[in-house]
């Protein structure tokens, strides 16, 4: 690719990048752009961070099944699919840019110990030797 076409595909993306996070955060946020990150670290008990990745994921497998495709010869994937997720793939490492510069401004609290549940009860091994000090 010659550098002009290179810099139209990076004043492209960026474009796509704007309106796509416009979009979505009038979507998803509520008043905390990062908010649906946040909300999802609590019902998963982990950090906002490892939740994002979590959702991102999907998309990193679905690139790589792309990639794989077109690899084996068998991509019948049109342009736009690939810059779809190329830019879903782009906008989520955004979102995780602003969770960690987030926590770095104001820290969140780490996540509680997962409960367990009061029924729990270890299995003893009947096998098992006491340990003797």
């Amino acid at each position: 690719m010659k550098t002009p076409d290179f810099i139209n595909l990076v004043e492209d993306r960026i474009d796509k990048i704007r309106e796509t996070l416009a979009r979505k955060g009038k979507e998803y946020a509520r008043g905390d752009r990062l908010s649906n990150f946040k909300r999802a670290a609590e019902k998963l008990r982990c950090s906002p961070e490892r939740a994002l990745i979590g959702i991102a994921v999907k998309h990193e497998v679905s690139i790589l099944d792309m990639v794989d495709d077109i690899e084996a010869g068998c991509s019948n994937a049109p342009l736009e699919l690939w810059e779809e997720k190329i830019g879903d793939y782009i906008n989520y490492a955004i979102l995780l840019e602003g969770l960690i510069r987030d926590r770095l401004v104001s820290p969140i609290a780490p996540p509680e110990e997962p409960a367990i549940h009061p029924s729990y009860r270890p299995i003893e091994n009947k096998r098992a030797k006491p340990h003797r000090r």
